[in-house]
């Protein structure tokens, strides 16, 4: 049981983007609003780009970068966070964390995707 739930995670983390082709179409079917499918898409699989690109870059450069990284999304909350009350006067968290999450993705994504490229060059010039 360990061993299958330990291939799904891994099968999850090495393709998030099927993973996110399954969450969008799967909502889509019950919703069949485009837009709200593709909000579900992003909030259910931002963990798993982020998770993704931890371990590309443990793999590409050989040590852990998980303190970085949250170091790095704590920053970025925290600009959200400043900006919301700036921008409203008050802080409504639930606002400012869809727009952190979301931005979380889109950093994530590109960087899953550049990493990918970078990981298959890397090994095509190493031999």
């Amino acid at each position: 049981m360990v061993e299958i739930l330990s291939r799904f995670i891994g099968f999850m983390l090495t393709f998030p983007f099927l993973i996110s082709l399954i969450v969008f179409y799967v909502s889509y079917s019950f919703s069949k609003k485009k837009w709200k499918s593709i909000h579900r898409m992003v909030h259910y699989t931002a963990i798993l780009y982020i998770m993704a690109v931890m371990v590309l870059l443990q793999d590409l450069l050989g040590f852990s970068v998980v303190g970085f990284i949250l170091i790095t999304l704590l920053v970025l909350l925290s600009v959200f966070v400043i900006l919301e009350r700036n921008m409203h006067g008050e802080v409504i968290f639930l606002r400012a964390w869809k727009l952190f999450w979301r931005c979380s993705f889109l950093i994530f994504f590109f960087l899953y995707i550049i990493l990918v490229f970078i990981g298959i060059l890397s090994r095509i010039f190493s031999f």
